[in-house]
C-alpha cells in the first residue's frame, strides 16, 4: 500500500507521497495568516492555506486536501489537520479560524488500523489584520476524533510505508523497538517515517515481510522480483549460482543438457536431440531422417543417394553413381554418367573422339576412335572421318581431279563425267568434231586421223567453229584456206612427204621454170635466172646461168 503523510514546518508545508516530497509555501506560521500589505488595504491579503498548519508530527497525520477559504473580506480558514491556526485578516477581513482534526477510513483494505488518538486543541486564532475593519481570527475546533486513527493507507506499500498490511495494521512507531522482526528472521525491524518496515541481512533480500536468501533456488537473486522458485524442465533440478545469483538448471541422472534450459533423456530417438549429443537431425532435401538413439540416419529414394544435406540422382555427372564428386570434364567434351551401374564417361564435342577427346581423323574416327581403311590403295580416293552431329563415321574422299558419282570417284576430265557431272556427258554438233573436257567444262576437238581416214583441224570463228579436212587442198595440213599457187606454177596438191609427215600444199613449175624456196617463200624462177640458177637455185652473182649452171659470159672476138 502507498501512504501519503503531511508534515508541517515553520513557514512551509511538505507533503510526502511515497518517497516524493512536495514543498508548498503557504501561511504556515502556527495558524497566523499574513497580509501582503494589510496597511495598504490590498484585496489579496489574508490568502492562506492552513490545511497543514500546526501539524503535530507523529500524532496527527492526515493528507486531506481541503484548502482554507480565502478572500478579501474574510481570512482563510485553517485546513483539516491537527488544529491549524487561522490566517491574519486582511484589509476589512476577519481573522482566520483554526483548522479541525480529521482522518479517513482505510478504504483500500477496509481493515481496522491504528487505534484512535486524541488530537491536540485547536490552535490560537490568527491576529487581526492591520488594515481597517480587520479582526483577529479564532482558535480552531478540536472536537472531532478520528474514527480509525490518524493514518490513511494508500493502495500500494512502498519504501516509506511500514510492513505490508495484515489482518490488522501495526500501530505507528517512533522507534525500531516497536517494530516486529522479519517473519523468517535474517533481518531487523526499523521505524521509517513513523511506520515500521524491515531491513534484511547481507546475502538476503526482502520478499514481503520475510528476508529470503539470495542463493536459494526458492528466491534466487537480489531484487524484489526474486521471490519465486527457480523453474526447471522435466529431467532437471533448479540451481542458483553466480554473482549476482542467477537461476539455472542441473540435469538429473540419465539426462544430458541441450542448450541452457533443456535436459534430454540419454539415448533419445528424437530427431531434434538425437542420442546423447543434442544433435538435430537434418533430413536431406528430397529424403527423410530418423534417429536410432545414437546417430542420425538419412534415407533417399531408389536411384538417389545422399550428398551433403540433399538426395541426388545416381545418374547425374555432378555426383555419378554413389559418388558426391563430379565426373572429370574435358576441354573438348562434356562428362557423362551412364550404365545400369552409372559410371563416368566423356561425350566429345563434334569433331573429337576418345577419352581424353582428340580431333577426329582417318586414323582416329568414331566412338571407338579407330583407323579408317583405304578402299583403292589411294589411286583415286583416300579414307576420311565424317561427322554429321554424332560420332564420326569412316568414309572415302576423292583425290584431286576426281569427284564422286554413285559412291565412286570418277575423273573430272572424263567426257562422260566432266567437271562435277555424273549423268550428262559432254556432246558436240560440229561436223568431224568429238567432245572434250578440260576438267572443269565441256569442249570439242576435230577428229584426228586414223589408219584409213585423214584427220581434221579447227577453222572458223569462236562462235562458228568448223573442222576441215587436213588432206584437202582447200584446207591442207592446218590451213583454213586453199593451197596457194605461185606464178609460173602448176595447180597445187595436198600431200604428205612421208607417211608420218603432216599434210602440206605441193606445187610444181611450168616448163623453163624451176622451184626455189620452201613453204610460203617457195616460188617458180626461170631456168636461166642468175639469182636462182639451176635446181640448186644458186645465185651466180656477176656470172650468168646457162643450162642450169653459172658461167662467165664470152668476151667476144
Amino acid at each position: 500500500m502507498k501512504k501519503t503523510i503531511a508534515y508541517g514546518r515553520e513557514g512551509c508545508i511538505w507533503i510526502v507521497t511515497g518517497v516524493t516530497v512536495l514543498m508548498v509555501q503557504a501561511g504556515c506560521f502556527n495558524g497566523s495568516g499574513f497580509s501582503s500589505d494589510a496597511s495598504a488595504g490590498r484585496r489579496d491579503a489574508g490568502k492562506v492555506d492552513g490545511k497543514a498548519a500546526g501539524l503535530d508530527v507523529g500524532v496527527g497525520k492526515d493528507t486531506r486536501k481541503d484548502v482554507g477559504t480565502v478572500d478579501s473580506a474574510a481570512a482563510g480558514t485553517g485546513g483539516i489537520a491537527t488544529g491549524g491556526s487561522g490566517g491574519t485578516a486582511g484589509t476589512g477581513g476577519a481573522g482566520g479560524t483554526g483548522g479541525t482534526t480529521n482522518s479517513r477510513t482505510n478504504t483500500a483494505d477496509a481493515a481496522v488500523i491504528d487505534a484512535p488518538q486524541v488530537p491536540p486543541a485547536g490552535a490560537t486564532a490568527g491576529a487581526a489584520g492591520s488594515g481597517s475593519g480587520g479582526s483577529g481570527g479564532s482558535g480552531g475546533a478540536s472536537t472531532q476524533l478520528p474514527p480509525d486513527g490518524a493514518v490513511r493507507d494508500g493502495p500500494v506499500d512502498n519504501a516509506v510505508d511500514r510492513t505490508a498490511d495484515t489482518a490488522a495494521d501495526a500501530p505507528g512507531c517512533t522507534t525500531a523497538t516497536l517494530c516486529p522482526l522479519p517473519a523468517s528472521g535474517n533481518g531487523t525491524g526499523i521505524c521509517l517515517n513513523g511506520s515500521c518496515t524491515i531491513t534484511c541481512n547481507s546475502s538476503y533480500h526482502r520478499c514481503g515481510n520475510t528476508c529470503a536468501l539470495n542463493t536459494s533456488v526458492d528466491s534466487c537473486g537480489t531484487g524484489a522480483s526474486a521471490c519465486s522458485r527457480c523453474p526447471a524442465p522435466t529431467g532437471a533440478s533448479p540451481t542458483c549460482t553466480g554473482n549476482p545469483p542467477t537461476c539455472g538448471i542441473s540435469c538429473n541422472t540419465g539426462y544430458h543438457a541441450c542448450g541452457s534450459n533443456t535436459c534430454v533423456v540419454n539415448g533419445s530417438t528424437d530427431v531434434n536431440s538425437c542420442g546423447n549429443n543434442c544433435t538435430v537431425c537434418q533430413a536431406p532435401a528430397g529424403g527423410t531422417v530418423t534417429c536410432n538413439g545414437t546417430a542420425c540416419v538419412a534415407s533417399c529414394s531408389t536411384g538417389n543417394h545422399q550428398c551433403g544435406n540433399a538426395c541426388v540422382s545416381n545418374s547425374e555427372p555432378s555426383h555419378c553413381g554413389l559418388n558426391c564428386s563430379a565426373c572429370p570434364g574435358d576441354d573438348n567434351g562434356e562428362p557423362t554418367c551412364t550404365g545400369a551401374t552409372p559410371t563416368c564417361g566423356i561425350h566429345c564435342n563434334r569433331g573429337y573422339c576418345g577419352n581424353p577427346c582428340i580431333p577426329e581423323s582417318a586414323a582416329n574416327c568414331g566412338s571407338g576412335c579407330g583407323n579408317c581403311p583405304s578402299l583403292d590403295a589411294g589411286l583415286v580416293s583416300h579414307p576420311v572421318c565424317t561427322n554429321d552431329g554424332g560420332p564420326g563415321v569412316c568414309g572415302t574422299a576423292c583425290n584431286d581431279g576426281y569427284h564422286k558419282c554413285s559412291g565412286d570417284c570418277v575423273s573430272n576430265k572424263e567426257v562422260a563425267t566432266c567437271g562435277t557431272r555424273c549423268t550428262t556427258p559432254c556432246v558436240t554438233d560440229i561436223a568431224h568434231a568429238v567432245p572434250t573436257c578440260d576438267g572443269t567444262s565441256c569442249g570439242f576437238r576435230c577428229a584426228p586421223a586414223t589408219a584409213s581416214t585423214p584427220g581434221y583441224h579447227q577453222c572458223g570463228t569462236a562462235s562458228q567453229p568448223t573442222c576441215l579436212d587436213e588432206s584437202s587442198t582447200a584446207s591442207c595440213g592446218t590451213r583454213c584456206s586453199p593451197c596457194p599457187g605461185p606464178e609460173h606454177s602448176t595447180p597445187p596438191t595436198c600431200e604428205k612427204a612421208t607417211p608420218t609427215s603432216p599434210y602440206a600444199c605441193v606445187f610444181g613449175c611450168v616448163a623453163t621454170y624451176h622451184l626455189c624456196g620452201t613453204g610460203a617463200s617457195a616460188a617458180c624462177f626461170a631456168s636461166d635466172d642468175p639469182a636462182h640458177c639451176g635446181n640448186d637455185c644458186v645465185d651466180c652473182g656477176e656470172e650468168i646461168c646457162v643450162d642450169g649452171q653459172c658461167s662467165t659470159p664470152d668476151a667476144g672476138p
